[in-house]
């Protein structure tokens, strides 16, 4: 027999082909104000051709050691953070995509972590917080 409590649980979802506009009352981005949020050791989520938008809050977040890979796709248009990889263990993977319109601020196109500034050729018109790293 297996006792239910001695199996891991984990989570995978595909988002294919999707248009998101996300948008809630409120502006806590902490608290889970944005259009996909990946969150948890087991979490793993791939978004393949698709297009997200947040009114009110950040595009993805990708937060306690969750997964994301996301390819051929756009983030635009966000109220707060396009893009946010957050806490130690957390990874993404992104190829061909888009982090565009995002943010508030006046840095366009530059992220600074630890003392040095990337580049992020794609990441265009982005105000300050197209793509963050926590």
């Amino acid at each position: 027999t297996v006792d239910a409590s001695d199996v891991e649980r984990a989570i995978a979802v595909r988002l294919s082909h999707l248009a998101i506009l996300h948008s809630t009352p409120g502006a806590d981005i902490w608290g889970g104000n944005t259009a996909v949020w990946v969150d948890g050791a087991r979490a793993q989520v791939t978004v393949d051709s698709c297009v997200l938008q947040s009114d009110t809050g950040r595009g993805i977040v990708v937060t306690n050691q969750a997964e994301l890979q996301m390819f051929r796709s756009s983030i635009a248009n966000c109220a707060a953070t396009g893009f946010y990889l957050g806490d130690w263990g957390s990874r993404a993977r992104i190829v061909r995509c888009n982090i565009l319109n995002n943010g508030f601020g006046a840095k366009i196109g530059r992220h600074e972590q630890n003392g040095e500034e990337h580049d992020f050729p794609n990441d265009t018109g982005n105000r300050l917080a197209g793509v963050g790293r926590g």
